[in-house]
């Protein structure tokens, strides 16, 4: 997609989410961990929905069972890494990337990653058999709030300061400036 169409595009995209909160998924509880993972799973389902809703001649598969997981949470998150949610791009010319939210633990710290899959159904392997994945972004789920952690080449397509919000909404969109042809 041209920058300038994709730029128009955005600009629908955050209209079209402007003054509208997410509909929540549970009532928030003590673990400020699952209110995180609440929060994001919430704004993603919120991203593709809108993603739906204003881009043309292409769209997002959205399959995931966010209730399932949001009463899942406690079981999940004694996990050293999970795949929360998996959304498959269907974008002109017959692309059909893929983005992964992945719950991962280090050092015993919390992050959540957008993961790029180029083309979901023929994934590309590295030398040791482990699926071929471009980070997005990654949220610090350890403070009150995720922090945003921008690193590489994307973080040409990040504003410093922005929230974790908007962050998600744009790693949720680059696989339409990457793949879609208009």
């Amino acid at each position: 997609m041209q920058a300038a169409n994709y730029l128009a595009w955005r600009a629908e995209l955050e209209q079209r989410l402007a003054g509208e909160e997410p509909e929540p998924l549970a009532a928030p509880g003590d673990d400020p961990l699952q209110n995180h993972l609440l929060a994001v799973l919430a704004r993603a389902r919120q991203v593709a929905a809108a993603i739906n809703a204003t881009l043309a001649g292409g769209r997002v598969d959205d399959l995931n069972k966010y209730h399932f997981l949001s009463e899942r949470l406690g079981q999940i998150v004694g996990f050293e890494s999970f795949s929360l949610a998996e959304y498959t791009y269907r974008l002109a010319g017959g692309k059909r990337p893929g983005a992964r939210l992945w719950l991962s633990e280090e050092r015993w710290q919390r992050y959540l990653g957008v993961m790029l899959f180029e083309q979901v159904g023929s994934w590309q392997a590295d030398g040791q058999g482990r699926k071929v994945s471009r980070p997005l972004l990654s949220l610090d789920l350890n403070g009150p709030q995720p922090q945003p952690l921008i690193e590489g080449e994307v973080s040409k397509y990040y504003e410093p300061g922005w929230e974790w919000q908007k962050c998600l909404t744009e790693a949720l969109c680059l696989p339409v400036l990457f793949y879609h042809d208009l």
